[in-house]
């Protein structure tokens, strides 16, 4: 007869971490480590790991890099449909499930640990149980904990420390107190959703590209026509330097081309330099929580980087847990076995009679007053790595992930609510129904000239009413309800002969219809792949040529606009959310960016921004909301507003 065993599921916004227990002892050891990306196919089959990311390439707009990043809302955008959330982290759930299984003759867990972030709210946390409810776990068996305790629990000792949780996609600070039995408890917390692994991968990419473009134009010519797997074999070179430079003093990038390879000489030296800001970051962050002395865990696939570790002892005596990649998976196994996790029928009765969607408050710690003198402390020695390490711990390289989720094509931040509430609905929807009909007809009898076929709006709060696609879930969304519907003039992308350069009109043929016709023109060179052209973009990005124009007025160094970027339909506004509030810029810090609001969008007019860093790349933004497209030009510098208005009224974008 088999032994009871324990499951324990880290799903982060990079890399999910399964651990479980083993043989008779049950001593903990790491189950599987795989990325957390997921590609649903045109069946709806949903693919997971390391598979979904060898998918991506055949249909972009059904690779889901960071599902974790939706978790504010019940339903994911997937190539004109939408899947729910708890579906696509389930799949990932159901592979260390089948795994765990795998190896246990079969068996079913004893108990299932589900770790999250320490400030998610009661809503957020169950969306992961719902997930596991679908992967086929037993809804009786799963217990939760915050990834800060279970870290703390499997790592740490003393009666006040902190957790520095430096993963793939965010960094979070954590101060406990240390409670009876062996328990923690947290006294404050901060951190940063946009900084982490992928920031620093990010950098590394940026400065690679101004190397080459300097020292070798024609490589990094090459380079930007060069096909999805060629830039995705230079983002992994970039992303292994980064992890060598954890052990080793210098690395290569390499780049390989049409037969030609090159390799890009980087030092540690150099590195520490590039992600300089990052660090800082970190230490500002983390030095209000801490009392000099105060025992500093750092855990998270980031938190290898020598600096980071050589800036905090400056401020704290710091410790690099053995294997901080799996630190929280381990330690929420042990909470569970010493009875310190919650039962979801616990949460249950807590939402019910607390009236609340949160967890309890956390108490804010008083800030101390900061050391006179950053004196050095001294440093515990790491213990030894455990042998259950996986072989493979490398986070795949994807475009950057930004601070805040993008907005699905339907979100709902809400959840469905109680079955009172049920027919209302139903009668409500279908009144909404007739008179979105009875508005469409209107509208489409006003403009018989209009051929593109009409598409839905995107809804503004809770999800519209959806039809079932395949059997895994997918939905697809129907017209909003909008007291004044409107006909949408979103027609879909041509991909055929993706790699060919054709005009824009050919790509995507109506953007006659509200883009200039100089501009239209101009845009004779359009691929219809949407692949990884724009890595700083969370959604599919097309790309374009202008054509040469001499006369064009220059936006820096002497140099005219080239190639621009355009995402249309559905995923528009998730694009220009991104782009209006900074993030792509991948700025360290939001509030350096200089920014220009343009114009506000009015009737026909798009709305026009910009924000440019102190240094490196910057963007100009166009945003049409009434026709669901966004384009976008990246700018070396930073140009003047004259500049600006110049160019943008030289292409008729502006008047």
């Amino acid at each position: 007869m088999s032994n009871p065993w324990h499951l324990a599921l880290d799903y982060g916004t990079i890399t999910t971490v399964a651990a479980h227990t083993t043989g008779p002892t049950g001593a903990i050891a790491t189950l599987l480590v795989t990325p957390s990306a997921t590609y649903v196919s045109e069946d709806g089959t949903i693919i997971t790991g390391d598979a979904a990311h060898t998918n991506r390439q055949n249909h972009p707009a059904r690779f889901i890099p960071y599902p974790k990043r939706y978790i504010e809302h019940e339903f994911v955008p997937v190539a004109g449909a939408t899947m729910p959330l708890a579906t696509i982290i389930g799949a990932t759930f159901r592979s260390a499930l089948d795994a765990g299984r795998a190896q246990h003759a079969g068996h079913p867990p004893t108990t299932v640990t589900i770790t999250h972030p320490e400030p998610w709210t009661i809503p957020e946390v169950m969306t992961l149980v719902e997930a596991a409810s679908t992967s086929g776990i037993n809804r009786d068996t799963i217990r939760i904990i915050s990834e800060p305790r279970a870290a703390a629990i499997h790592s740490a000792s003393g009666p006040q420390i902190a957790i520095c949780d430096f993963g793939g996609g965010t960094l979070d600070i954590t101060t406990l107190q240390a409670e009876p039995a062996g328990d923690v408890r947290v006294t404050a917390a901060t951190g940063d959703s946009s900084l982490g692994g992928l920031t620093i991968d990010n950098l590394l990419y940026q400065w690679f590209i101004s190397r080459l473009e300097r020292d070798h134009p024609h490589l990094a010519a090459e380079l930007h026509a060069a096909p999805p797997q060629i830039m995705r074999a230079v983002e992994q070179s970039i992303h292994n330097a980064k992890e060598q430079l954890s052990t080793d003093t210098e690395t290569t990038i390499t780049i390989a081309i049409r037969r030609h390879r090159h390799d890009i000489h980087l030092t540690r030296a150099e590195f520490e330099h590039i992600i300089a800001s990052v660090i800082g970051r970190v230490a500002d962050l983390a030095r209000p929580l801490l009392n000099f002395g105060t025992p500093l865990y750092l855990t998270g696939g980031s938190a290898r980087i020598p600096c980071l570790r050589t800036r905090l002892e400056k401020i704290a005596s710091v410790t690099l847990v053995d294997d901080p990649s799996t630190a929280v998976a381990h330690g929420a196994i042990a909470a569970t076995q010493l009875g310190l996790t919650t039962p979801i029928r616990d949460l249950h009765h807590r939402r019910r009679h607390s009236g609340t969607e949160a967890f309890p408050a956390v108490k804010p710690a008083t800030p101390p007053e900061p050391a006179e003198t950053e004196a050095k402390a001294e440093v515990k020695e790491p213990a030894a790595t455990p042998t259950a390490t996986p072989a493979n711990q490398v986070e795949p390289i994807a475009p950057p992930e930004l601070p805040n989720p993008p907005e699905p094509a339907a979100p709902t931040k809400s959840k469905p609510k109680k079955r009172r509430y049920l027919l209302t609905t139903i009668l409500a929807l279908i009144c909404v129904g007739v008179l979105a009909a009875a508005g469409y007809f209107i509208l489409t009898q006003k403009k018989p000239d209009n051929t593109a076929a009409p598409a839905p709006a995107a809804a503004t709060s809770k999800p519209a009413p959806t039809s079932t696609l395949a059997s895994a879930g997918v939905t697809t969304t129907q017209p909003t309800t909008s007291p004044h519907p409107t006909v949408s003039k979103v027609a879909a992308v041509n991909t055929e002969n993706g790699d060919a350069e054709i005009p824009l009109i050919e790509r995507y043929n109506t953007v006659n219809q509200f883009l200039p016709a100089k501009f239209v023109n101009a845009s004779q060179k359009c691929t219809g792949k949407a692949d990884e052209h724009d890595k700083y973009m969370p959604v599919p990005v097309y790309k374009c040529t202008l054509a040469e124009d001499p006369d064009a007025p220059k936006l820096d160094h002497d140099v005219s606009v080239g190639n621009y970027y355009w995402v249309p339909g559905e995923h528009a506004k998730v694009a220009r959310d991104e782009l209006e509030s900074g993030r792509s810029t991948l700025a360290s810090d939001l509030n350096t960016l200089t920014r220009m609001h343009i114009q506000k969008a009015d009737g026909a007019k798009p709305e026009i921004g910009a924000a440019f860093p102190k240094s490196d790349w910057g963007y100009i933004y166009v945003y049409y909301p009434k026709d669901n497209f966004t384009m976008y030009f990246w700018r070396n510098g930073i140009p003047t507003r004259e500049q600006v208005d110049a160019y943008l009224k030289y292409m008729d974008i502006t008047q």
